[in-house]
């Protein structure tokens, strides 16, 4: 039987190249149908339409290709084939693209590029090829920091960078007077706070220009690190915040994976302040809350240390079980969480009191969430006033520091952790995909 190819092409309608490949295909000279599409956007509902499709070939020139373009691509069984117009040598190979070619393609080599990396249509068609993602580099740690709000999880993210900033490093040439720095502290909220809590007045460059950045290529870790500030006061360098809380929309999957990948490439510990909110498109199959959310999953994702932050309070001991059962339901294993307690009082029997109130909220919660009885014991943090610190930019006390980068320290010794349902990245409803469904079961 021969091999037969669909392929969806993009450039200007007037690219000499699309007209003499459409020219082609019609007088089958090559065994490919050629559909001309107008943007992007019509690429990726023909895509999402179910139709067999071998490979999109698009020129360089065409605005908004990165790697989510070329992910989505490959979800859908499609190679991308870039047609390099612009004559500026991206990496397009490093983002996902299978190809990169001149505008003077030949017929022959068109064919042979067909048969090294499209997919023959032969009736039946997978159209749900796995997306593949780049192996993590396994120098770098991750450690997420959180809580519920108002706990001084912040706070305790710069207590922690500056413990582990503070210890001899584990990896030849990363440690201070080595090649590379060692810990990064990562601004990973919606609303940004560490910029001010640093009284720095620097606005650029932020996470969201690093992953930019990663949208469309794949920086070397030196430009990775030229992006970072440096606090040299405490040890660690740092890389601020989104500018505006709506920047969110500006971040995109796959662009993020890849920035958190060069990350932990670059520095032997990335300690990431993340928000509480992790939801997904799981629960009320909305893309714009996975897509909301992203930064916080995606550093929470690769993980290999959980702080939750809660307060001595009653409301605050509350929130933070529940901050916890909600990372374990999304499939986070239990052991990756650390607890802990801040601005707990010195009287042996509150802190008694404390610790015994936040086990019985844990076994609560166990009851519907059985992995919660492995929870380790909460960490204790004293009351400690940090405010001269912080403004002046000077070491935060050690009384602070010192019990965080203990337990810190005992985590990360310990092997990672197996990732659970979390790891999965969203997966959009494909038009027509509801009116096959039969509804049925409970209602």
């Amino acid at each position: 039987m021969n091999e037969h190819y669909r392929i969806l092409g993009l450039a200007r309608f007037d690219a000499s190249w699309f007209q003499t490949i459409g020219t082609w295909a019609s007088a089958s000279a090559i065994p490919a149908e050629f559909t001309r599409c107008v943007s992007l956007n019509e690429v990726r509902a023909r895509l999402a339409a179910g139709v067999p499709t071998s490979c999109v070939l698009v020129a360089a020139s065409v605005r908004g290709i990165d790697r989510d373009f070329i992910a989505h691509a490959r979800k859908y069984g499609a190679s991308v084939i870039i047609v390099d117009d612009a004559g500026d040598r991206r990496p397009w190979l490093d983002i996902g693209a299978a190809a990169v070619v001149d505008t003077e393609l030949e017929r022959t080599h068109l064919v042979e590029l067909l048969k090294a990396h499209g997919q023959a249509i032969r009736g039946e068609h997978d159209a749900t090829e796995p997306d593949v993602h780049p192996a993590q580099v396994a120098a770098g740690r991750v450690i997420a920091v959180t809580g519920s709000g108002g706990t001084g999880a912040s706070t305790c993210a710069i207590a922690a960078a500056q413990g582990l900033a503070s210890v001899p490093a584990a990896t030849p040439g990363r440690g201070a007077h080595g090649n590379a720095p060692r810990v990064l502290l990562a601004d990973g909220k919606l609303c940004g706070e560490l910029a001010m809590l640093h009284n720095t007045t620097e606005v650029v460059p932020t996470i969201q220009d690093v992953v930019e950045a990663h949208r469309t290529a794949t920086p070397i870790p030196s430009e990775v690190v030229g992006q970072t500030f440096d606090v040299s006061e405490r040890g660690y360098r740092l890389l601020l915040g989104l500018r505006h809380r709506h920047h969110w929309a500006l971040l995109h999957e796959r662009a993020v994976r890849a920035t958190m990948t060069s990350l932990v490439g670059a520095f032997e510990v990335v300690i990431a302040d993340v928000g509480a909110d992790l939801e997904g498109d799981q629960p009320s199959g909305s893309n714009d809350i996975a897509n909301r959310n992203v930064l916080a999953r995606t550093i929470v994702d690769q993980a290999d240390s959980i702080v939750v932050v809660a307060q001595s309070s009653m409301k605050g001991l509350y929130s933070g079980v529940r901050l916890i059962a909600d990372i374990v339901a999304t499939g986070i294993r239990v052991t990756a969480v650390v607890p802990m307690i801040n601005q707990v009082p010195r009287q042996p029997h509150r802190r008694a009191s404390l610790v015994r109130a936040f086990g019985q909220l844990v076994q609560m919660c166990s009851n519907s969430l059985p992995e919660l009885a492995e929870l380790r014991k909460p960490v204790l943090l004293p009351r400690v006033n940090v405010e001269t610190c912080l403004r002046d930019g000077t070491m935060l006390p050690a009384r602070l520091v010192a019990p965080i980068g203990r337990s810190l320290r005992g985590s990360l010794a310990q092997r990672r952790p197996e990732r659970g349902d979390i790891d999965r990245a969203p997966t959009p409803v494909v038009p027509g995909e509801l009116a096959h469904a039969r509804l049925g079961g409970d209602r």
